[in-house]
């Protein structure tokens, strides 16, 4: 952000001891006291009528800065984009550091209010160290507080305010009104006049739901005559069904919505099922929340229809998946009868969640249904459709061998020839690996030990690998040491994750690298650290005497090694290629890598000296969003990450490449944080100086 207030000496002061460690706590914007989001409040779209051009924007204050922002919403999708619009300013920005911009109100003269608390400090007691707090007055200015209007240059009309005094026929015709305060005023007093049962609603909103030009008014009638209390239901009805068919698409989306509450209705249920041919997006997106409400039997062949012609966005995926419960075996089992969809780019973004659910509900009847689909496509299976099996077998893979029987092998046979034939395309043998799960590890032990060899393919390598992990003797966690140092990087990364989740690996590992056999310089940086915070005494113990044998030097001396890099005129194309081969496991830039971390497009509005220690000490300043976890499992298990989604019933953790595990909760025996960033420490193995300078000249001028 671009304030034009001074710096508090305060700020200052505890941004110098926060980095130096004398006091703890984060150091934020890598560094520098100011420049940044302290915290957005009182987020608000501007409704109002007296600025145009301001109309729907994002207003956000930023009280630590004394300043408010503002964003254009793009549409996106069902979502939005927000762009920055003032180009190295603020759309207010004031030099008294006791402006505290902190709420905001669209007011019924149509221009933005805002609520300005003007303290002295604005933060929270907490966050200031007692070196600090004893020199501030913490109370200043509690007595105070200011209101701002922002008005247009040439001021504003005055407006009719009192509505409650107008009679129903006039009244509703002010749930139109280009002004955000008097449409909603409007509506307010709408409902007041139906919940006392006032006779004298119903037909001027039922003529001007018909009459009204204003998609907005018509949109406020139907939310009215479906929240008064004392309406005909048949009458609400009505407005529902007409919504169906509303010119805007945004009263079509409500149409569906309150749709739910007249299912008994059929015309509104045929009307319902037409909706999946809609040409607005977010029409078919609450569609498919809606359909969960409908009868199995409807619901299925409909939601089948949506996932065919819109699986490829992401957020009508989720939909759709709520809205299957049963019924899930058949949908699935649908859409692999359609040859066209399974070769889409999306068929295994649909399929795959649909298989994991029913894993998950431990149907065998879905189970069955999918399996038997499967076993009737002809030839060698498409990786997409063999991907689903494991998905399926809901972590117990030969559980599922021994009851599925007969058609699980003839699948796991035909899986197995593609897997030992090296003609078979990259991604389908690597997805047939994959399945080899299913068998004993003294029936594919040697077949997993050769797909490993460096000659393979390297998806194929990582498919084994993958496989590995499902085993509990020690012969797999023995053969990828022995393999260690023939794994390329990517690979290696791969058995590391396999070969720390369990103690015994973690311990092996341990012995090796205190033997010399693996090289410290073999395993990524960080893991010794990750080990530290194991529940295991004995491997945290180890751990720790490997780190202070190895003499690691401190951060702050690395920082300042690397220095230099801040005088040195960097190389952009040499810094893409730094960046595309150390940073793109976590980090996305122009359309190359996995959007894990933050995006680091951003980062250089806090300066090259933030970068470089963000690369070299990650550790120093944490956001808890980007925080390592561990989480130990009931098998026994540890599985590191950073936790991408919290549900009721499940956790999911991602790590490197976007890898996710979903762990549901009643598997997790120990869940907590390491306090360590995801971020590795350690990136000077693969970076020196003048790769350093040539990833900040990337990082300047990418977008």
């Amino acid at each position: 952000v671009f304030r034009i207030s001074p710096v508090e000496p305060w700020r200052i002061v505890r941004t110098r001891l926060r980095a130096s460690g004398v006091v703890p706590g984060i150091v934020e914007g890598g560094g520098q006291p100011a420049g940044y989001f302290t915290g957005a409040t009182g987020i608000t779209i501007y409704r109002g009528d007296a600025m145009p051009d301001l109309k729907g924007m994002a207003i956000v204050g930023d009280v630590g800065s004394n300043l408010v922002h503002r964003k254009k919403l793009i549409p996106d999708g069902v979502g939005f984009q927000a762009v920055r619009v003032d180009e190295a300013t603020e759309f207010v920005r004031s030099k008294d550091i006791w402006f505290r911009p902190v709420q905001f109100a669209n007011g019924p003269d149509g221009c933005l209010h805002i609520l300005d608390m003007y303290r002295e400090t604005i933060e929270h007691p907490k966050s200031l160290p007692p070196e600090i707090k004893q020199h501030l007055d913490l109370t200043s200015g509690r007595d105070r507080g200011r209101l701002y209007r922002v008005t247009p240059a040439g001021g504003v009309a005055p407006r009719p305010s009192d509505l409650e005094a107008l009679p129903s026929g006039e009244l509703v015709q002010f749930l139109g009104h280009p002004n955000a305060w008097h449409r909603e005023t409007a509506s307010r007093l709408v409902y007041e006049r139906l919940t006392r049962g006032d006779p004298g609603v119903e037909i001027p909103l039922a003529n001007y739901f018909t009459e009204s030009e204003s998609p907005l008014g018509r949109l406020h009638v139907l939310r009215a005559v479906h929240a008064g209390p004392q309406l005909d239901p048949k009458l609400a009805g009505h407005f529902a069904f007409r919504a169906l068919t509303d010119p805007d698409a945004g009263v079509r989306q409500h149409g569906v919505l309150l749709s739910e509450r007249h299912l008994d209705d059929s015309y509104i249920v045929r009307k319902l099922i037409m909706a999946t041919t809609d040409p607005d997006l977010g029409v078919r997106y609450q569609l498919a929340f809606t359909l969960g409400e409908l009868p199995v039997e409807v619901r299925i062949l409909t939601l089948l229809r949506l996932l065919e012609q819109d699986g490829g966005d992401r957020w009508i995926r989720i939909a759709a998946l709520s809205s299957l419960n049963a019924g899930a075996g058949e949908v699935l089992a649908l859409l692999l009868k359609e040859e066209a969809f399974l070769t889409r780019a999306e068929a295994g973004e649909v399929m795959t969640p649909l298989a994991r659910i029913i894993g998950r509900q431990k149907r065998s009847g879905d189970v069955g249904t999918v399996l038997r689909a499967i076993e009737l496509l002809p030839g060698n299976l498409p990786g997409v459709v063999q991907q689903l099996i494991p998905e399926l077998a809901a972590g117990n893979p030969r559980a599922m061998r021994m009851h599925l029987g007969a058609t699980l092998e003839r699948i796991l046979l035909k899986a197995r020839a593609a897997a030992e034939d090296a003609k078979t395309p990259e991604f389908d043998r690597a997805a047939a690996m994959r399945l080899m799960r299913f068998y004993p590890w003294g029936e594919v032990g040697e077949l997993l030990t050769e797909a490993i060899d460096p000659h393979q393919p390297a998806e194929v390598q990582r498919a084994a690998i993958d496989v590995f992990q499902t085993y509990a003797a020690m012969d797999p966690i023995k053969v990828l040491l022995e393999q260690w140092q023939r794994l390329s990087p990517a690979v290696r990364r791969d058995a590391e994750e396999v070969v720390c989740a369990r103690t015994d690996g973690a311990l092996a590992l341990l012995s090796c690298l205190e033997a010399g056999s693996i090289q410290p310089t073999d395993i990524t940086p960080g893991r010794l650290q990750l080990l530290q915070a194991s529940k295991d005494a004995d491997v945290k113990a180890r751990a720790a005497a490997l780190q202070s044998k190895l003499g690691v030097s401190s951060r702050q001396a690395i920082v300042e090694q690397y220095r230099d890099a801040l005088n040195r005129r960097g190389d952009v194309e040499r810094g893409r290629a730094v960046f595309r081969k150390t940073c793109a496991v976590c980090h996305k830039l122009e359309n190359f890598g996995y959007e894990l971390g933050p995006n680091l497009a951003t980062i250089k509005n806090r300066g090259p000296e933030a970068i470089v220690l963000n690369v070299l000490d990650p550790n120093r300043e944490v956001n808890p969003q980007y925080q390592s976890y561990l989480a130990v499992t009931s098998d026994g298990l540890t599985h590191t990450g950073m936790i991408q989604s919290e549900t009721a019933t499940a956790v999911t953790l991602s790590r490197g490449e976007n890898k996710a595990e979903t762990i549901l909760r009643s598997e997790i025996e120990d869940l907590r944080s390491t306090g360590l960033s995801l971020m590795p420490e350690g990136l000077e193995k693969d970076i020196d100086v003048a790769a350093l300078a040539d990833l900040l000249a990337y990082l300047e001028v990418v977008k």
